[in-house]
């Protein structure tokens, strides 16, 4: 009966268009009832956050709310985490020095930072979650030696001490860059460990992209710029 009168309205246009503005017509008022005031109210914690939360930054995406309720700096687990695997010893600093050229201080052609959430996290606010600037990034802490390897086996000690570090605090900034130093001998591990809040998939692989100063063809998804953000998104030179 359902599937006859399914067949039936699409055969039947005008009938189709009618039935779809009643039944519009009669959902209005409920429609109107809950989703009107739900919007009224988020304008209202907007204005507020304007006047009395000047340090809020502005509001997250519904989609980036979804990982905004994530216990950051006690057990996250909305974690985003790549291993980089470099032959010889790469000292902390080198690290640090590319992080900081490559990413941290990149700019938009009008100033701003081109990745200014490295130094954002979310805040509640009304019910509802803002950026919010942080006071300072210890950068000696975000990006650290986080272990040496001891055992004969490192293949099976790096994995198990990944499995333990991804839900791991965040140490201030919601993200981080650990050094493994001696795996295998002579070889270094880089870890960089990124809250999905801060980018989905496509943004982490740009990340790393421009750390390591190379192009992967891995989940990087090509978009349209204007060639000003073209230029301001060239990656920089390897540095590792």
């Amino acid at each position: 009966m359902v599937s006859f009168f399914l067949k039936f309205l699409k055969m039947n246009p005008l009938l189709h268009n009618v039935l779809s503005w009643f039944l519009f017509i009669i959902l209005l008022p409920l429609i109107s009832g809950i989703f009107l005031p739900l919007k009224i109210y988020k304008t209202i914690v907007i204005l507020c956050s304007r006047i009395w939360r000047k340090e809020l930054t502005g509001i997250l995406t519904s989609y980036d709310s979804i990982f905004a309720i994530d216990k950051f700096h006690t057990k996250p687990y909305a974690g985003n985490g790549t291993v980089l695997i470099l032959d010889g010893h790469v000292r902390i600093d080198t690290i640090r020095d590319c992080f900081i050229e490559n990413i941290l201080r990149v700019r938009k052609s009008n100033g701003d930072l081109q990745f200014g959430k490295m130094f954002q996290v979310p805040v509640n606010f009304g019910g509802y979650f803002f950026w919010s600037n942080l006071e300072s990034i210890d950068v000696a802490e975000q990006i650290r030696v986080h272990h040496s390897f001891v055992s004969d086996d490192h293949e099976a000690e790096l994995h198990a001490v990944l499995g333990k570090m991804m839900t791991q605090p965040f140490p201030g900034a919601l993200w981080e860059v650990l050094s493994f130093e001696k795996y295998n001998g002579n070889q270094t591990v880089i870890v960089f460990r990124l809250h999905h809040v801060l980018g989905d998939g496509y943004t982490f692989n740009h990340l790393v992209d421009r750390l390591i100063g190379k192009k992967s063809e891995y989940l990087v998804r090509e978009q349209k710029r204007s060639w000003m953000n073209t230029v301001s998104l060239q990656l920089p030179k390897n540095c590792l």
